[in-house]
């Protein structure tokens, strides 16, 4: 009697992985995969020297949480830099209202330059790759008229 129980736990076993391939996986749908958000390069955004900046404190770690009150036509720089090397990403992930607001997101480089990206319908969302080694600061540039207020994370 041991010898047939045995012989037919095998011969189930045989089955099972003779079992068609397609039965044993479960497919994933369109809405199941996450389109990644494409990294861009600092050097492919629009930059310019700045030195006027009203700095923000934010906490210096791997992801910092900032919520900013932006002034008509300013730009908020964080104080505490992302020490960075050589092409390594930041993201910034942000809402802002009003949502029809003209603001900038971006981040100012070891030598002085903003490099900025547009929000779109109160949301910004983008990983940029830096291009040199050292400290860069989170900066959000309002080209609104009226006062912009801005959260959201950085991660580095």
């Amino acid at each position: 009697m041991k010898k047939l129980i045995i012989f037919l736990v095998c011969i189930l076993m045989l089955n099972l992985v003779g079992m068609p391939l397609a039965m044993a996986m479960d497919y994933a749908t369109a809405e199941d995969i996450k389109i990644e958000d494409t990294v861009i390069d600092i050097s492919d955004l629009a930059y310019e020297r700045v030195d006027l900046i009203e700095n923000v404190q934010t906490s210096p770690c791997g992801t910092a949480s900032f919520d900013w009150s932006i002034s008509s036509g300013k730009i908020n720089k964080d104080v505490a830099g992302f020490l960075m090397r050589k092409n390594e990403t930041i993201t910034i992930e942000a809402t802002f209202t009003p949502q029809d607001a003209d603001i900038d997101f971006g981040l100012v480089t070891p030598d002085g330059f903003f490099y900025a990206t547009s929000g779109k319908d109160g949301k910004f969302n983008q990983t940029i790759r830096v291009d040199q080694s050292g400290d860069y600061y989170l900066a959000i540039r309002n080209n609104s008229d009226k006062t912009v207020n801005a959260m959201g994370y950085v991660y580095y």
